[in-house]
């Protein structure tokens, strides 16, 4: 479920505004540290605020040019309440020059890096606050020489500092979506990035028939987009003045949308336990695999959708009245599964030898062969013969035309095993 912020300004008894959004149905707010008037620093009172209640503030610090000192100094300052406080979770705006992005990264270090052990703000998860807007149209008033600036501007200033921070596994993006959605491929590259926040300022939303606030279908396929790349481990936070009635309207409709389809997505749900998660090798030859991890295989739908097609392409190729076909690591079933609706779809008969060495899943294999392969007759357009035996040691009682494996394994898999598929085994059967 996808957490869903609202960011204040400056706010004096943080409790009480805490309390009031909370029953708003907004899981945390973003608040500043100090008063941004305020010269001097006086932090909100957080005396009130019990464990539970800490976990639901997000620090804000507003952008600040950080080659001035007592700017660098009001950091510290900052970094450290929030570490004394016990609230973790800090957002920064992310400067514009690259001397104060330098000086900033400097003091997050020092932070997230302590030497005393006693130290424990290497807990704070910092999140850079960036826009996605067009920054050349933004800073050509502001700046003078605005040629040096590109489309590209806010990703490269995340791109030096996270070099500096030498890819630290605390800091992450806080992405402002403020304005026209960017091209595919930047789009892309954003969402090739740690994104723990996305902000959405009340006027990116919408005006519908009933007066309440959505996004446009773009800006619905983008959220998606982050909600499954990001495995659903993101924020949402609204800004700005309400400008649809309630503003526990906006949080309604975040609530609705990731009810939708767009959110719902079946493979997304699959993948999102699997994301940045190192997969331990899988080792067929050594140990059995278990139903789950055949499973596992089996939702690659398009992987499967493809070997058919080639299957259909190589029994075209074949002018015999039978085909003899062998499935070498046949698991569970999938490409016996395949090779029948082929040899089907292209009017050939095909006579398979399923073989397989996990004698659990030659049970499997026996069970399908009697309920969807024909039993011992047959299908029309097929013949599955079922071989409990290591590859490696079976001798095929007759040459096969076409061999069908998957133990090479997908793009980026942890299975690859061609030594299951070496020569002197391919000249045995």
């Amino acid at each position: 479920m996808i957490t869903v912020g609202y960011s204040c300004n400056y706010i004096d008894n943080i409790k009480i505004s805490l309390d009031k959004y909370n029953e708003y149905g907004f899981d945390y707010i973003v608040a500043p540290v100090i008063h941004p008037k305020c010269s001097e620093f006086i932090p909100f009172s957080e005396v009130f605020l019990d464990g539970k209640d800490r976990n639901k503030i997000v620090i804000n610090i507003p952008k600040r040019d950080f080659r001035i000192q007592r700017n660098i100094r009001l950091l510290e300052k900052e970094l450290n309440f929030a570490g004394h406080a016990g609230i973790q979770n800090i957002i920064l705006e992310c400067p514009e020059d690259h001397e104060s992005i330098e000086n900033m990264a400097t003091i997050i270090n020092r932070k997230l890096n302590p030497q005393s052990e006693t130290n424990d703000h290497h807990s704070l998860a910092i999140s850079i606050k960036l826009s996605m807007a067009n920054i050349k149209m933004q800073t050509q008033e502001l700046r003078k020489d605005p040629i040096y600036i590109d489309d590209d501007y806010e990703w490269k200033k995340w791109n030096h500092l996270r070099k500096i921070m030498q890819f630290h596994p605390n800091i992450s993006i806080a992405l402002e979506v403020n304005g026209e959605l960017l091209d595919t491929d930047r789009l892309d590259r954003w969402l090739g990035e740690p994104i723990k926040f996305i902000i959405l300022p009340t006027s990116v939303f919408l005006t519908n028939s009933s007066k309440f606030p959505v996004l446009s279908k773009v800006m619905q396929l983008f959220m998606g987009q982050i909600n499954f790349k990001m495995a659903s481990n993101f924020s949402i936070i609204i800004k700005g003045n309400n400008l649809h009635g309630h503003i526990k309207n906006y949080c309604q409709y975040i609530g609705h949308l990731q009810k939708t389809e767009i959110f719902s997505d079946k493979l997304q749900k699959f993948c999102q336990y699997y994301e940045d998660l190192l997969q331990y090798p899988l080792q067929p030859l050594k140990d059995d695999l278990d139903s789950s991890v055949y499973e596992v295989f089996e939702t690659d739908i398009i992987k499967y959708q493809q070997y058919e097609k080639a299957i259909e392409q190589a029994l075209m190729d074949i002018q015999k009245d039978v085909i003899i076909a062998m499935v070498v690591g046949a698991g569970r079933g999938p490409l016996v599964d395949k090779a029948l609706r082929a040899a089907h779809s292209v009017d050939k008969f095909i006579r398979i030898y399923a073989v397989e060495k996990n004698p659990n899943a030659i049970i499997t294999l026996e069970m399908l062969k009697d309920l969807k392969w024909g039993g011992y007759l047959g299908l029309s357009h097929g013949y599955v013969e079922i071989v409990s035996s290591d590859m490696r040691y079976w001798s095929a009682p007759e040459r096969a035309d076409l061999i069908i494996s998957e133990l090479l394994g997908s793009f980026g898999d942890n299975e690859l095993s061609p030594e299951c598929l070496d020569a002197h085994i391919i000249i045995n059967i």
